[in-house]
């Protein structure tokens, strides 16, 4: 999971998410399911996760 903000810095680590802000990749986590209170229809689209998933990868050394 990385977190959602629309305090957008122009880091090259941020991803522009359509109707969330930014995305920021250099913020990693896992959380249990269980922290999970509600789902929604809406997704990041698969541009920006394979931006996400790029920049995680990169971030890591990976």
């Amino acid at each position: 999971m990385v977190p959602c903000t629309t305090n957008q810095r122009g880091w090259l680590s941020e991803v522009d998410v359509a109707g969330f802000g930014v995305a920021q990749a250099h913020l990693p986590t896992t959380i249990s399911v269980d922290r999970v209170i509600e789902t929604t229809d809406t997704n990041v689209g698969s541009v920006a996760l394979q931006q996400i998933r790029e920049l995680i990868a990169d971030l890591l050394g990976l």
